[in-house]
C-alpha cells in the first residue's frame, strides 16, 4: 500500500470522491504543509498556511498513481489559485505532496501532460510532504455523518454518487455514437422541444448541434465589419462562454469547441478565451441544472478570466465574502420550457462586501439594475418558476451603463448578451465606467442600428469586449461600422 496527500478545496468532497474510488484503501484528511504545528480548524481558516489535504493509501497494483492523479485533475481546478468552487482562501490551494521521492518523475509527467490542455499555467503545488495533522474528528468522514452537508464536488443525489456521474456521463456520451442500444437510450432522454434530458442528474442540456457554426457566420460577418472600423484606435478581445449550446460535453473535455475555434479564428479580435472545463462534474458546477445560463460559480470563473484577458495575471479579483443560498428550488429556463420542475438544487449566489458603490444608467436614465440588495434582505418571489436569475443579476435591456466612484480604470464597452449580467458590476471593480450593450434590443430601444464606431468615440471606450455565449453570435444583428 502506497500513500499521496492531495489538496484540492474543501476536503470534505475529496474525501468522499477518493473514497469513491476502487484501489484507494483508506482516506484521511488533514492540514499539510503549513507552518503552524497542530492548527486547529480555526487557526487553518484564519489564513495560517496549511493547506486542506487528503491523505489516500492506495493499492498501486489496482490503482496506479498515474490513474490516481487522472481521477485528482477531474474534480479541482488546476489554474484557481487559492480557491476551488465557492471557496476561497489559501487553505483552499491544490497541491500533490508526496513521501517518496521516486513517485516524482510520475507527477512531473502528469502536470506536464495536463499543463497542455490550458493556456493559463497551472496552480497545483507538487512539493514534498513536509507536515501533516489529521484534521479534527468531526471533519473525517463529514458528507458521511451529514449527508446534506455542503460539498463543492458534484454528486448525484440517488443511486450513489459515482454510479449517477458513470450514468450521467454514459447518457452523454450516447449524444454522438451510432450504436443501436445507445441511440434507444437517447431517444428517451431526448425531450419534444429539443432538449436532453440527462435523469442520472436532474438536469438538461442543449443540443449543441442546433447552434453550429454554420449559423454564426452571418452575423460574425456583420461584427467583423464593425470591429475593422475600430481597428488599432482600441483593443477588442473575445470571451466565449461555453455552455451546452456550443461546447459538445459528450465530446473530450480537453479539445475546445468547434464554436470557439471558429470564433477564435475569425472574429477580428486581438485576444480571445473561453470558459474551460475539463470535466462533467466543473461543467455541472458551472451551469445550473435547469436554466441555459451560468451559476454564480460558473459567472465568477468567467469574471476572473475576463479580468486575467483584459488586464493581466498581476491585476486583483474582488473575493466573495459569502455564499448565499435560497431556500427555495430554481426551476430555470428548461423547466419552464419543459412544464417539469425536475430541479434538485437551490438557488445560490456571491455577496461582494468590497464592491466599490456604482450608479447604473438603464437606456440612457439612471434606474436600478438587479435586485441584489432585495435579495440580501429575503425579499424575492417565490414561485414555481420565478427567474431568479434575471431579478437577480438584472434583467436583459439594450443599454446598460454602470459608474464607479473610482475614477481610475478607464472605460470597458462591452457588446455582451445576459451572460453578461452577473458579471457587469464586478466589473466597475476595475474600469470607472462600464457600458453593456445587447445587440438584441439596441434597435427595438433607439430605433436605430449600433454604430460601434459611435459608440467608441462618444464613451471614450478604452477597451472593446464581446462576452456572451454562442447565440450571442448568431442573433448579432443590428450593427453597422
Amino acid at each position: 500500500m502506497k500513500t499521496i496527500y492531495l489538496a484540492g478545496g474543501c476536503f470534505w468532497g475529496c474525501q468522499k470522491y477518493f473514497d469513491l474510488i476502487p484501489g484507494v484503501q483508506e482516506t484521511e484528511v488533514g492540514y499539510a504543509n503549513g507552518p503552524t504545528e497542530n492548527p486547529t480548524y480555526a487557526q487553518v481558516k484564519a489564513h495560517a498556511g496549511h493547506a486542506e489535504t487528503v491523505r489516500v493509501a492506495y493499492d498501486e497494483r489496482a490503482l496506479p498513481l498515474r490513474a490516481l492523479l487522472d481521477k485528482y485533475f477531474a474534480v479541482i481546478d488546476p489554474t484557481a489559485v487559492n480557491h476551488q468552487g465557492g471557496d476561497f482562501g489559501i487553505q483552499y490551494r491544490t497541491g500533490i505532496y508526496y513521501t517518496d521521492a521516486g513517485d516524482l518523475p510520475t507527477i512531473q509527467s502528469a502536470l506536464a501532460e495536463l499543463s497542455r490542455r490550458y493556456d493559463r499555467p497551472l496552480a497545483v503545488e507538487c512539493l514534498p510532504l513536509e507536515n501533516f495533522y489529521p484534521a479534527e474528528e468531526y471533519h473525517q468522514k463529514y458528507l458521511e455523518k451529514n449527508p446534506g452537508g455542503y460539498c463543492h464536488i458534484h454528486f448525484g443525489r440517488q443511486g450513489g454518487p459515482m454510479k449517477k456521474r458513470l450514468t450521467a456521463l454514459l447518457l452523454l456520451c450516447c449524444l454522438i455514437s451510432g450504436g443501436a442500444a445507445e441511440e434507444g437510450a437517447l431517444k428517451k432522454q431526448r425531450t419534444a422541444n429539443g432538449l436532453f434530458y440527462i435523469r442520472a442528474d436532474h438536469r438538461y442540456v442543449n443540443n449543441a448541434g442546433h447552434f453550429g457554426v454554420s449559423r454564426m457566420k452571418k452575423g460574425v460577418q456583420r461584427l467583423n465589419a464593425a470591429l475593422d472600423a475600430v481597428a488599432g484606435r482600441v483593443p477588442v478581445s473575445l470571451y466565449l462562454v461555453e455552455s451546452s449550446r456550443s461546447h459538445q460535453i459528450q465530446r473530450a473535455f480537453d479539445e475546445d469547441s468547434p464554436a470557439y475555434l471558429y470564433l477564435k479564428e475569425n472574429l477580428h479580435t486581438d485576444r480571445a478565451d473561453h470558459l474551460k472545463y475539463s470535466t462533467y462534474e466543473q461543467f455541472c458546477q458551472y451551469f445550473y441544472a435547469t436554466d441555459h445560463h451560468w451559476n454564480h460559480k460558473g459567472s465568477y470563473q468567467g469574471y476572473a478570466d475576463v479580468v486575467r484577458l483584459l488586464l493581466g495575471e498581476e491585476e486583483p479579483l474582488l473575493i466573495p465574502d459569502e455564499e448565499v443560498t435560497l431556500p427555495v428550488l430554481f426551476q430555470g429556463s428548461f423547466a419552464k420550457q419543459e412544464k417539469n420542475p425536475v430541479s434538485q438544487e437551490h438557488f445560490s449566489f456571491y455577496r461582494f462586501d468590497s464592491l466599490p458603490p456604482y450608479e447604473t444608467f438603464v437606456n440612457g436614465k439612471k434606474a436600478p439594475y438587479g435586485s441584489m440588495d432585495a435579495y440580501l434582505q429575503g425579499v424575492y418571489g417565490k414561485g414555481r418558476y420565478e427567474n431568479h436569475y434575471s431579478r437577480l443579476y438584472g434583467g436583459d435591456v439594450a443599454l446598460v451603463v454602470l459608474e464607479s466612484e473610482r475614477e481610475a480604470g478607464g472605460t470597458l464597452l462591452m457588446l455582451c448578451n445576459s451572460f453578461a449580467n452577473p458579471v457587469k458590476p464586478l466589473l466597475t471593480q476595475h474600469f470607472h465606467r462600464v457600458v453593456c450593450v445587447d445587440l438584441r434590443f439596441y434597435r427595438q430601444q433607439f430605433r436605430e442600428n449600433f454604430s460601434l464606431t459611435r459608440a467608441v468615440e462618444t464613451w471614450g471606450a478604452d477597451q472593446v469586449l464581446l462576452l456572451g455565449d454562442v447565440k450571442m453570435f448568431i442573433d448579432a444583428n443590428h450593427i453597422v461600422p
